[in-house]
Formats: C-alpha cells, sequence, structure tokens
C-alpha cells in the first residue's frame, strides 16, 4: 500500500506491483506552520481508517510519500570513488543548510549514478532531511491506522533520484530530459554519460491548477467565478493549455480566454527557467542537433510541449507511452505509481524517525536470537554425535597403542645407537663445510677477467657482491670498433670467452648502446655475471692453471 501525502488530499493506492487494486481520496487542508502541520497529521487517522477498511488492508505495510514545510532535498555531485562517502559528506552539507537543528533531524540518502565520461566524473547522490517530530507523526498515523510503517520518503527525493537514474542510463551521446511532473519539473543534460547539468523548477500539474482556482472575471459588471481545486484540475485534464475561443464551462459561460491570462504568468517564469538553464549549462555548439524530450504527467497536458518548442526555439517531443488521468489516484503516469517500481531507492530516502529505527533493530536482534538459537541447538546435536562416534574410534586406537607397547620399547636400543651415529655425521659435515666453503678470491677472479679481454674493451666500473643467489658482479665499459668499415666490436666474442670460464656459471649482457667516449666510436655496455659456486682453492687452482697457459 502506498500513501500520498499531500497539502490539500491524501491519497490511498492498494497495488500487487504490477497493477492498482484499490484507490481512496481524501480532501484537507494541512497548514504552513511546522507545529501546526504535525498536530493537523492526528487528524487524518479517521480517513485513513475508512481507506484501510474500504481496501481490506489491515496490518499491510504501508509505504509514505509526502511533502511537508520543514522538508529539505538536495542533489549533490562529489569526485569520490566510493559511494558511503558521497553520502555521507552530502548529509552533513544538507545537515548545515536546515533552519533547525541537526540533533532533531532525520536524514537519508542514495546514489543515483556515477558520470562514465567527461572530465573528473562525479558521483551524484540525492539527499533529503526533515524534521524529527514529522516523521515521528507519519509513522504514528500509518500505526494507528492498522498499518505497518515501511518507509517515509519525501516525493521531491523519490522523483528526482528516479528521473536523474534513467536518464543516466541513456545510451545516447547526448539527452536532455524535461521532466513536468505533478508538483515540480526537472531539466537536466546527459553527455557523453556526464550529468552536465540538473534544474529543478518549481512548475507541475499543481502549479496550474492552484492558478485556476483564483477568481476569475467574465465581465466588469458580473461577480468572479472561482474553481475549486478539483475542477481546476479537470480544466486541465480535459483542455490542457486552452485555445482563447474553447468553451470551458458553457453554463457559467468561462471560456479559455477566460482562464489563459491566469496561466500565463506561471508559463512564463517556466520558461525563462527553461532559457537560463541552456543559457548558462550548454554552449552553443552543444544546441546544435539538441531535442527536448518532455516526460512525466505534465507532457500530457495539450498544448504544453508544442508551447515549449516554439519559444525554446528547438525540437521538443513527448513521451506518451502512459496514460494520465486527472480525476483519480492511481493512474499508470502518476508519480504515485511510477515510484512502486523501485521499492528499494523509497526504502534508502526513507526518513525513519528513532524509534521506528530502533524497533526495526530490536526485531532484527530477536530474529537473529531466535536462528541462532536453532543453529546453536542443531551444532550441538551434530558435534555429539560426532564426539560419540570420535570416542569409539578412541577406544580402539587406545586398544591398538597397548598392543604397540611392547614392540616400542625394543626399539628404544635402536633409536640410541642412530642418536650417536647422528652426531658423528654431524661432527663430519662440520668439519667438511670448514674445508669446502665457497668464498669469493677476487684477486683470481680478476687475473682470469683481465686475460679474457682484449684490448678494444675499456672497463668503466667493476663491482662484485653477496646475494641469496650467491656471488653476482656488474661489469661497465666501452667496447671500441675494430673495424671501423664495418663498425663492429669484440663485445659478442668478449662475452662468448666469458661464458666459457669455468669460474662464471652466467653471463648477461644488457643495456648495449652506441656511443662516443675520447673521440672513438664504440658500444657502451653492461655485463652481468654470477661467479661459480666452488671452493676458493679451486678457483686460485683454474685461475693459476688458465693462466699458465695462456704463458705458453
Amino acid at each position: 500500500m502506498v500513501i500520498e501525502l499531500l497539502e490539500t488530499r491524501m491519497d490511498v493506492v492498494l497495488s500487487d506491483g504490477n497493477r492498482v487494486l484499490g484507490r481512496f481520496r481524501h480532501y484537507h487542508q494541512l497548514p504552513i506552520e511546522p507545529a501546526a502541520w504535525v498536530h493537523e497529521i492526528s487528524n487524518l487517522r479517521a480517513p485513513l481508517r475508512r481507506a484501510v477498511e474500504k481496501l481490506n488492508a489491515s496490518g499491510l505495510p504501508a509505504r509514505v510519500l509526502y511533502r511537508s514545510p520543514t522538508l529539505a532535498t538536495s542533489l549533490t555531485e562529489l569526485p569520490v570513488a566510493n559511494a558511503r562517502q558521497a553520502i555521507e559528506s552530502a548529509k552533513l552539507t544538507i545537515v548545515e543548510s536546515l533552519s533547525y537543528s541537526a540533533m532533531s533531524a532525520t536524514v537519508a540518502g542514495c546514489v543515483i549514478g556515477r558520470d562514465k565520461g567527461g572530465v573528473n566524473p562525479k558521483v551524484h547522490t540525492v539527499v533529503t532531511a526533515d524534521r524529527e517530530d514529522v516523521a515521528t507523526a507519519l509513522a504514528q498515523l500509518v500505526t494507528d491506522s492498522g498499518l505497518k510503517p515501511a518507509c517515509s520518503t519525501p516525493i521531491e527525493a523519490a522523483q528526482t533520484a528516479r528521473v536523474l537514474s534513467e536518464a543516466m542510463r541513456d545510451r545516447q551521446s547526448q539527452s536532455s530530459r524535461l521532466h513536468i511532473g505533478e508538483h515540480a519539473s526537472l531539466f537536466l543534460l546527459v553527455r557523453d554519460g556526464a550529468l552536465r547539468f540538473c534544474r529543478r523548477i518549481n512548475f507541475g500539474i499543481e502549479t496550474l491548477a492552484a492558478t485556476l482556482t483564483r477568481p476569475i472575471s467574465i465581465d466588469q459588471q458580473g461577480e468572479p467565478i472561482e474553481l475549486d481545486f478539483e475542477r481546476a484540475r479537470s480544466v486541465l485534464g480535459e483542455f490542457g493549455l486552452p485555445d482563447r475561443d474553447a468553451v470551458i464551462d458553457e453554463e457559467r459561460g468561462i471560456c479559455g480566454s477566460h482562464i489563459f491570462p491566469l496561466l500565463q504568468p506561471v508559463l512564463q517564469r517556466f520558461i525563462v527557467e527553461l532559457r537560463q538553464s541552456l543559457r548558462f549549462g550548454v554552449s552553443d555548439e552543444e544546441r546544435d542537433g539538441l531535442t527536448i524530450r518532455c516526460t512525466g504527467p505534465g507532457s500530457l497536458l495539450h498544448g504544453l510541449v508544442p508551447l515549449i518548442q516554439e519559444e525554446m526555439e528547438l525540437p521538443a517531443e513527448a513521451d506518451h507511452a502512459l496514460e494520465f488521468r486527472f480525476r483519480e489516484p492511481g493512474s499508470p503516469a502518476s508519480e504515485l505509481v511510477q515510484q512502486l517500481r523501485q521499492p528499494g531507492r523509497l526504502q534508502s530516502l526513507s526518513l525513519e524517525p528513532t524509534q521506528v529505527r530502533i524497533g526495526r533493530r530490536v526485531a532484527r536482534v530477536r530474529r537473529g536470537l531466535l536462528t541462532g538459537t536453532a543453529a546453536a541447538l542443531l551444532v550441538i546435536g551434530l558435534d555429539t554425535w560426532r564426539y560419540e562416534a570420535r570416542l569409539g574410534d578412541a577406544r580402539q586406537e587406545v586398544a591398538a597403542i597397548s598392543s604397540h607397547v611392547a614392540s616400542i620399547e625394543s626399539f628404544l636400543e635402536s633409536q640410541q645407537q642412530l642418536h650417536a651415529g647422528l652426531r658423528l655425521m654431524e661432527q663430519f659435515n662440520e668439519r667438511y663445510e670448514s674445508e669446502m666453503a665457497d668464498q669469493l678470491d677476487l684477486r683470481a677472479i680478476l687475473q682470469d677477467l683481465s686475460r679474457r679481454t682484449p684490448a678494444s674493451i675499456q672497463f668503466t666500473s667493476v663491482r662484485f657482491q653477496r646475494s641469496d643467489q650467491g656471488v653476482v658482479g656488474t661489469l661497465g665499459g666501452f667496447a671500441r670498433q675494430a673495424d671501423p668499415e664495418t663498425q663492429r666490436t669484440h663485445l659478442r666474442s668478449f662475452v662468448d670467452e666469458l661464458q666459457e670460464s669455468p669460474l662464471f656459471e652466467s653471463v648477461t649482457l644488457g643495456g648495449v648502446q652506441m656511443t662516443r667516449m675520447g673521440g672513438t666510436s664504440g658500444e657502451q655496455f653492461e655485463a652481468r655475471v654470477k661467479v661459480a659456486t666452488v671452493p676458493h682453492r679451486i678457483i686460485r687452482d683454474l685461475a693459476s692453471a688458465a693462466e699458465g697457459g695462456h704463458h705458453d
């Protein structure tokens, strides 16, 4: 069940999610002063009870969509990646702008989309806030009427979130949308997946209907004629923006020329705000090829979309996919029914009083305790069965261990002999490591390196260091050209020569660049060598043998 609570009426709609099962409408007049508004809410218990009885909806959860004099709603954009951080920052912003204490406020918000393109993409959030006593009065109204409070969501916040989320999901490269609602309008532009601007305009069906309730002068001598709010809505639904010669009420002699002067100032302010939005939010290049897509129940008013197209000098098209009936609640295009399609967003924007939040937490804790108790009993039963099975296995193991005790005692003597042999082996290993430990014999390595280096190669740096991988050396140097005609050097043959050395496990050449040094062209290089891990005495012997063979 959904309850729409406005300044002049209360609409109740019972729906199964796909179709409307029942409707109820009650007219009233809520005051503007906040304390009087809260007090007057309690007087709506009787008509709401009648609606519950008529629709046979006692005990059902109820979602409340409402407007109040202390309500605040804001659209915030922040260049952050975390959705929770964006919501909390937006909440702080709206709390600072409230005219009443933040301690007496209840705040809610949700993320409606992220920019998919543009410079510095942002996260867009809708946040709303109201006084705690307003939220408490609404929850008490629902409870006293035999319903269960599900959520209390401001109409403006729900409308903004729904329209913006639908626009940001549009796959067109540029989408301009004008949502003309029952209470307000939203004009926005999405370009390349990023929201360029969004402006809320106080113009809607209710605005035009309130204008038509002003005195209408038929002639200078007769009494002015006044239409009630319901009759004004019927006139809008039937005639929209009427032609001047259209007959509105033949009995009282009301024509389109009598009511159009009442509508004209409101329409002029609406067009001015649209022009300002385009002027400051869209460049001249972006206006080329721009089409204004009009949505919402207001777009169904006769003559409104052609007026927008003429005044804005841009193509405008209306979305006539749904039907809107002005005289009864719950029509397919009404904002009340449209909000039913997104119950999750209504819940995230719900302004709940403290007592309701505490009650829900207590209910969750109780459900958790019951679930936990049942789960604990089940676990205890399973553990008991498992422990009994393990106890039987343990008895069998004890019997098996007892049978092997005698055998174990016979092995103790052999164990002592093995320990004595291990001690001898450890002594041998210590002696072997002291004799055969690998050490870095830099002199022998440099001798072999000097022997294998041709005269055309000059070293600029030679570094050796020990690491987890062993002893590693880095050779930096310059190889002069051996043949100016072919511009070849002895660098590759030098590397091949090092790889044949028994003192090096591997040689890796890297960082080779053609350069000039001292007026000579050649290759600047850096080679990485890994020293073979052998005892240092063997290294000396290999180096000496190699040096002797070289002298021979």
